[in-house]
């Protein structure tokens, strides 16, 4: 149980920020057994996550914009710890730039101040890229590379996470109203069946 209590701006920009305080207790909570896998366990007794988020969507111009969040996590497991792999800090960074028909982003994030079990985990940041092209309505490439500048870096204690690498794809899509009767396009869309992606990606 907790409670969380939200501010937001809107700027007629379409910039919007957003302020987040969150406090939430947790009794009897359930991790999974990661040093013998033995499967879910319950942490008996009363924990707690408790602190601030601070979210961003920036409008630059009309085809790039920045996006960002924060947030400051305060946890206390039933014996007064950290809870496990709960950062202290967490934040995100994103920007978009859009060309005509094609969109290029990237993302940082950083990890600051967790634990995993007793051990302090080191904190990092990682970098990804990603690109799309639309070549026309339905059909699409894509690329990305995740990772990008190969840190070294784990979020647990038992694995170790990939360096860097690149992922490229292709999508297409189609909608399903120009296949059928309009009888049957009702049914569709009631249950959300109105378009089909198809992917395929290597990497």
């Amino acid at each position: 149980k907790g409670y969380e209590v939200a501010l937001e701006y809107h700027l007629a920009s379409g910039s919007q920020f957003e302020v987040v305080y969150f406090d939430q207790k947790i009794t009897d909570g359930i991790e999974f057994d990661l040093a013998t896998y033995s499967g879910y366990l319950q942490v008996l007794g009363e924990g707690r996550s408790k602190g601030i988020e601070l979210i961003g969507d920036i409008t630059l111009t009309t085809n790039s914009g920045l996006t960002f969040n924060y947030t400051y996590n305060d946890t206390r497991d039933p014996d007064g710890e950290m809870r496990n792999r709960r950062p202290r800090h967490l934040a995100n960074i994103g920007g978009y730039l859009q060309w005509h028909d094609f969109r290029l982003s990237a993302n940082g994030r950083l990890v600051k101040d967790f634990v995993d079990g007793n051990t302090q985990m080191d904190d990092y940041e990682v970098v990804d890229i990603s690109g799309r092209y639309n070549i026309n309505d339905a059909l699409s490439v894509f690329g990305r590379i995740e990772n990008a500048f190969n840190t070294d870096y784990q979020d647990l204690t038992a694995f170790y996470t990939s360096g860097a690498a690149a992922h490229i794809g292709v999508k297409y899509q189609f909608w399903l109203n120009k296949l059928f009767k309009p009888s049957v396009i009702w049914w569709l869309e009631l249950f959300g069946l109105g378009r089909v992606n198809l992917y395929f990606t290597h990497g």
